[in-house]
């Protein structure tokens, strides 16, 4: 059970650096296998590790649908690599995100930068506010 527990928390924290990799301006959306490995487990503690980095190696290469395991060549060298190709804005839980209050858009101040002399539509558009799961449709 403990070795299981070990493979989870090392499968979240390559699908975290993975994903923070992607969501990155300019980056690649893929990292070198061995770099993460490096990222997660101290250079002393590598070897005791094998066994359980190889179980989580594989288990992100035949279960997770949001990363390609590829070869890419990286400073003229080839190397295996995962490719992050899920959406980079998901957080790993997948849970929902915080609904709460975010604070004003616009400043109400006169005179600030933010502060705009007319409104530019008599419509207000809110981004998040329903999800897919939240609307109800009825045939009539």
């Amino acid at each position: 059970q403990k070795q299981k527990d070990e493979i989870g928390f090392m499968v979240e924290k390559i699908i975290d650096i993975l994903q923070t990799n992607a969501s990155e301006d300019g980056g690649e959306n893929y990292v070198v296998i061995n770099h993460v490995r490096d990222m997660i487990l101290p250079v002393k503690d590598r070897q005791g590790k094998e066994r359980t980095w190889a179980k989580a190696v594989k288990y992100i290469n035949e279960n997770e649908s949001r990363v390609r395991t590829e070869i890419q060549e990286v400073q003229g060298e080839p190397f295996e690599v995962w490719r992050w190709i899920g959406s980079a804005n998901l957080s790993i839980s997948g849970s929902p995100r915080n609904r709460s209050w975010q604070g004003q858009a616009f400043e109400t101040q006169v005179g600030s930068v933010n502060s705009l002399p007319c409104s530019p539509t008599p419509c207000l558009k809110i981004r998040g506010m329903v999800e897919d799961g939240d609307r109800t449709t009825h045939i009539i």
